[in-house]
């Protein structure tokens, strides 16, 4: 139990701190959002509580679905610029959904047939060319960006 309460607590002073962090400066307080802090966190208890090979697992699947978690990241920046928080909120959400659906497809194909590595490949590669994509149809302003 007290465990758990540490747990927590570590959590929310990350939350906070960042929070805290973007009000002052919006560029830092980004940075520190998508630093691997809570990963490294999570990981750690995951560890004391797992095996190594459970941990790497974690891991990786952790890789796989940054494609999804990048996109949600873009679209929510996206519709920010037209939309409500909310609307903007539940409209990345939507597509964050449906890409981890398409990931966990890849997913069961990859291990029917590709290597770890080249999977891990392919979502990469996919991520970097759905960013140049969109910056280059003119979809993310970078003029607002400091």
């Amino acid at each position: 139990m007290l465990y758990l309460l540490f747990k927590s607590i570590i959590s929310a002073v990350v939350v906070l701190g960042v929070s805290a962090l973007a009000q002052i400066h919006p560029k830092w307080g980004g940075v520190i959002a998508v630093a691997p802090i809570v990963s490294t966190f999570a990981i750690v208890f995951l560890s004391r509580e797992c095996t190594i090979l459970e941990v790497r697992q974690v891991v990786l699947y952790s890789v796989c679905f940054m494609l999804p978690t990048t996109c949600f990241l873009v679209v929510l920046y996206w519709l920010l610029g037209r939309y409500s928080m909310p609307v903007s909120l539940g409209g990345a959400y939507i597509v964050w959904f449906i890409l981890v659906v398409l990931v966990l497809k890849g997913i069961k194909f990859a291990q029917a047939s590709l290597s770890e590595l080249t999977f891990l490949y392919l979502i990469q590669s996919a991520s970097v060319e759905l960013l140049l994509f969109w910056q280059h149809s003119g979809s993310i302003p970078t003029d607002d960006l400091p």
